[in-house]
């Protein structure tokens, strides 16, 4: 899947990692946004919305990205928002 985010192209793709639940890569293209294959559920959409967060906002600082990641899938969590699989 592709996403343009504040005006930069990621692929966003969904693999079998074992060591973080994502990574955003937004230095000089390919940009890329991973993820867990195996989230699902509310992770699942923490986890992307944090991912990017980094790759709207690369001088936003860790705390800041979780707690806004967390406040933001909550929200949407709690309207009823519930992620598809992930299908790459």
């Amino acid at each position: 899947m592709k996403a343009s985010i504040r005006g930069r192209q990621y692929a966003i793709r969904f693999k079998a990692i074992r060591s973080l639940n994502g990574s955003c890569e937004s230095g000089s293209p390919p940009r890329e946004i991973v993820i867990r294959k195996s989230l699902t559920g509310q992770p699942l959409l923490d986890t992307l919305i944090h991912e990017m967060l980094h790759a709207a906002f690369e001088d936003m600082c860790e705390a800041a990205v979780e707690e806004t990641a967390g406040d933001i899938s909550t929200v949407l969590w709690r309207l009823g928002w519930r992620p598809r699989e992930a299908i790459e």
